[in-house]
């Protein structure tokens, strides 16, 4: 996830772009062929304009069809000179373009200057900056008066491993400034909020291992929808999108592992 690479999107956005430049966020992981062909076939789309950001988020995850006909559609229609062209992406993708796993014409096309946003966890110097810039904003927003915080809390902060990153720290920062009573948010205060974290964080479902076979990988997922829906097939079924007896011959396919 980086450090909330959407956050950097939109300050570079902010940044360079003209006053009243729209940015325009395409979510790759939700992109299909249909709406992919929607948005170039609706003429007021615009896509087809000039003078937008256009954030392609998590470009990593187009199937390898639709990073073809994304990298043809920016070539040939040169958008990298009509709008301000930004992606980003969870994997080094000139090793997937080596790997044959994303499209070199695409890379090409979305390459130009390549910023390495590392997580927060490998920059907890930051940290205190980071909280110090927030707490203005989140004073405004929230009608507080809050200084800042006390240094225990503040090591708190910086010792705390933050998984989900800069989203996470933003939310969690909010929620302290909101409940806190002083000037200065307390330790005890920070210990209370990222123990609640922590709780959230651990009850997050596993992620599937997506090594082996194509086979092995659907009944990895089967078994974690399984347990999750507490080994009620009818409802696992219905998450899937798949029949009752679908899924049954997949279990027994498997021998029931």
């Amino acid at each position: 996830m980086g450090t909330h690479k959407g956050v950097v999107a939109r300050r570079i956005h902010t940044k360079s772009a003209t006053e009243g430049t729209t940015l325009m966020r395409l979510q790759c992981r939700d992109l299909t062929e249909k709406n992919w062909d929607m948005l170039l076939n609706n003429a007021a789309s615009p896509i087809h304009a000039t003078g937008y950001t256009v954030y392609l988020e998590n470009v990593d995850t187009l199937p390898k069809d639709l990073q073809q006909q994304v990298g043809t559609y920016i070539e040939d229609t040169k958008m990298t000179h009509r709008h301000r062209v930004i992606s980003s992406s969870c994997c080094d993708l000139s090793a997937e373009v080596a790997r044959g796993q994303f499209s070199s014409r695409l890379y090409l096309q979305l390459s130009g200057f390549t910023i390495n946003v590392p997580s927060l966890a490998q920059r907890k110097e930051d940290i205190p900056a980071f909280v110090n810039m927030m707490i203005p904003q989140y004073n405004t927003a929230l009608a507080k008066s809050t200084v800042g915080m006390e240094p225990d809390a503040m090591e708190l902060m910086v010792e705390f491993e933050w998984p989900l990153n800069l989203v996470q720290l933003e939310k969690v920062l909010r929620q302290m400034i909101a409940a806190s009573s002083g000037f200065y948010i307390t330790a005890a205060e920070v210990a209370a909020v990222l123990q609640n974290e922590m709780r959230k964080v651990s009850a997050l479902p596993p992620a599937v291992d997506l090594s082996g076979t194509l086979e092995d990988i659907e009944r990895r997922v089967i078994e974690q929808v399984l347990r999750e829906e507490n080994m009620n097939q009818s409802a696992a079924a219905k998450r899937l999108g798949i029949g009752r007896s679908t899924l049954w011959r997949k279990i027994a396919g498997s021998g029931g592992k």
